[in-house]
């Protein structure tokens, strides 16, 4: 038996109150070890652009196996948030620009937003995959509670 079915056979009252600690933990530990490529002297904008994109990725598929219920609707919920998040920073980024903010014009400011619209696209691309693949191969019970919204 797996960690996801022993999980699954805890009260659900405690997997409400589990779910994004766990899921922020998992996402921290995992996208923590991109930054051991810097011992490898990975280029520093990889690092820096893929630490980013892995703990987004991460924290999308730790929530979908470790939500209770309404999986693809917190995964959804989470989309649209950082696609609100993204909005505003790039608004925010041209609306600087345009004032001639000194932040606007560092390369810093922009490499952040790069990599926002990359953790926009590969978020896009998994919850996709969790919807079309792996939603159909889960047990029927699990696929129910998993599409509710």
């Amino acid at each position: 038996m797996g960690v996801y079915e022993r999980y699954g056979e805890w009260p659900s009252w405690l997997r409400w109150i589990l779910f994004l600690p766990v899921s922020f933990i998992g996402a921290t530990a995992v996208a923590w070890s991109i930054r051991f490529l810097n011992a490898l002297e990975f280029p520093q904008i990889a690092v820096d652009l893929g630490y980013p994109v892995l703990w987004q990725s991460c924290f999308l598929i730790f929530v979908f196996f470790t939500a209770p219920k309404k999986k693809m609707g917190w995964i959804k919920f989470l989309f649209i948030l950082r696609t609100i998040f993204l909005m505003g920073y790039i608004i925010l980024g041209v609306v600087g620009l345009y004032q001639e903010i000194e932040a606007s014009f560092e390369w810093g400011y922009w490499k952040a937003g790069i990599a926002e619209m990359i953790v926009f696209f590969v978020s896009l691309g998994i919850m996709r995959t969790l919807k079309d693949e792996i939603l159909p191969d889960m047990p029927q019970s699990e696929a129910v509670i998993a599409k509710e919204i």
